[in-house]
């Protein structure tokens, strides 16, 4: 029982270090580096706001933005447009612009300025913007922590009964 609760409390207490030094990162790239999105190895993790954007993502997803990837025809790109983020599948491309469309919106074709397109979209990572979600809760967060702390304490402090040791006779010469 001891093992079990003392394995539970590290567990809980990692899961939330874990979400702490996501939270640092993201602390740092926005607040101090002062970028719009947290950026990690050349890619940008964006927290999808609506359900307005493509088909093929949803509602707080978080996309993958490949930085300053070449992209063509029929791909979906990352750019910025009077301080608003959007991704939206590419129509046709030149050197100084790109038209691009929205599959799922009213909306007509609309040009970009190639210089506002910060990237090519990859990838969704599948989960990670419910989770996102559910950890924006601060009292979520002190539940997990004070449960695991408990945890920690209670199995440090639970009495093992010893192992019975067995006297072995020793010969008398």
């Amino acid at each position: 029982m001891k093992r079990f609760i003392n394995a539970l409390g590290n567990a809980l207490l990692t899961v939330l270090v874990m979400i702490l030094v996501g939270y640092v990162i993201a602390f740092v790239e926005i607040k101090l580096m002062l970028k719009s999105n947290v950026e990690l190895f050349g890619y940008i993790f964006y927290l999808q706001p609506d359900s307005k954007m493509e088909d093929k993502f949803s509602k707080n997803d978080v996309i993958l933005i490949k930085k300053d990837a070449k992209f063509e025809q029929g791909e979906m790109v990352f750019y910025t447009d009077n301080g608003k983020y959007y991704v939206r599948t590419v129509d046709s491309t030149n050197d100084l612009a790109t038209m691009v469309k929205c599959e799922s919106c009213l909306s007509d074709t609309k040009e970009i300025k190639n210089n506002k397109i910060l990237g090519k979209a990859v990838a969704k990572v599948i989960i990670i913007g419910s989770v996102i979600i559910l950890f924006k809760n601060k009292l979520l967060l002190t539940f997990i922590g004070l449960i695991g702390f408990v945890c920690l304490v209670v199995s440090h402090y639970l009495k093992v009964k010893p192992d019975k040791i067995k006297k072995e006779e020793i010969p008398i010469e």
